[in-house]
């Protein structure tokens, strides 16, 4: 398996940061990995553990299976895993189902199956905040690229979005392209009227 930007970032936080990683594999960017871990035998591995939730008009189930890495798999891998997870509308009616295979450099005494899992969703946390700022607020088309001027842009995304959902509204790109046909609409969300 050739060496990849992402192998040399984890041997930096394993080696130099004396830190960990949790990483999930992704099929466009890691292709080698993705069909070194898919063909573990995961049909043989039992559920580690099964986290619930109900929000935002849907109920949501994330299983973990976990095993010890294969040597040589990855740098510094210790455990591998397959998050699975299933996504209902309130009714029971099965909207997604969506599978992930990963890996981390914590052992099995630093994080059980049911921290993993909590990494991994938080991780897709994030990774939704990112969607957001790329697609909806196409960030990577921004000029500012010097000084304070890329935090400060940050900044003010963040609050334009925070006001935009203590509205009400859940959908920013829609709602951004309302206050673009009238400008002063945005000062509905400071609480004026346009």
């Amino acid at each position: 398996m050739p060496c990849t930007a992402q192998q040399e970032t984890a041997r930096f936080l394993v080696e130099d940061k004396k830190s960990a990683c949790v990483f999930t594999a992704a099929k466009d960017n890691q292709p080698g990995l993705v069909a070194a871990l898919d063909a573990l035998p995961w049909q043989d591995v039992p559920v580690s553990h099964v986290m619930t939730g109900r929000g935002h008009g849907r109920a949501e189930q994330r299983t973990i299976q976990v095993l010890a890495a294969p040597d040589g798999i990855w740098p510094h891998a210790a455990q591998v895993f397959l998050i699975e997870r299933y996504v209902y509308d309130l009714h029971g009616t099965l909207k997604s189902a969506v599978a992930a295979l990963g890996l981390t450099a914590l052992t099995a005494a630093q994080a059980s199956p049911e921290r993993l899992n909590w990494l991994v969703r938080d991780h897709w946390g994030i990774e939704a905040n990112h969607w957001l700022r790329d697609l909806d607020w196409d960030k990577d088309r921004s000029q500012l690229r010097r000084g304070s001027a890329p935090q400060i842009m940050a900044g003010l995304r963040n609050l334009a979005t925070g006001l935009i959902r203590a509205s009400g509204r859940t959908q920013i790109a829609p709602t951004l392209r309302w206050v673009a046909r009238n400008p002063a609409r945005a000062l509905l969300f400071l609480g004026q009227t346009a």
